[in-house]
């Protein structure tokens, strides 16, 4: 409930009307529980697990763009090609450590697994 709220505050200050907030929130709840429904009917197929992932991890990576994209069209923009520079090797190492890290964790599964459970 307090998410609601908070993405109720959040519309409003961006200037939408209480009535228009409260739609958007209506809707926004509307299609999370479509999505958790189909999520969990989805997720009970076996055959189905390696897509999902997939497509999980593939959004992860289009967000991470989408949001680096910008800062650096902008440090180009400013004709501050170093700057530009510095922020793409800095995102693309980010986006190299977080890929290392899911190698890491999907070659070691049953160890972290093991290691978990004795604990």
């Amino acid at each position: 409930m307090s998410s609601v709220s908070g993405d109720l505050a959040v519309l409003l200050k961006a200037g939408m009307t209480m009535r228009h907030a409260l739609v958007c929130n209506v809707i926004s709840s509307v299609l999370c529980f479509a999505g958790m429904t189909i999520g969990v009917s989805v997720g009970k197929m076996e055959s189905v697990t390696e897509w999902i992932f997939a497509v999980t991890a593939g959004i992860f990576l289009y967000i991470a763009l989408v949001d680096m994209v910008p800062h650096l069209s902008s440090s180009v923009a400013s004709n501050r090609w170093s700057a530009g520079l510095q922020l793409l090797l800095l995102h693309g190492s980010g986006v190299v450590c977080g890929a290392v890290a899911m190698l890491v964790i999907a070659l070691y599964e049953d160890r972290i697994q093991t290691v978990v459970a004795d604990s």
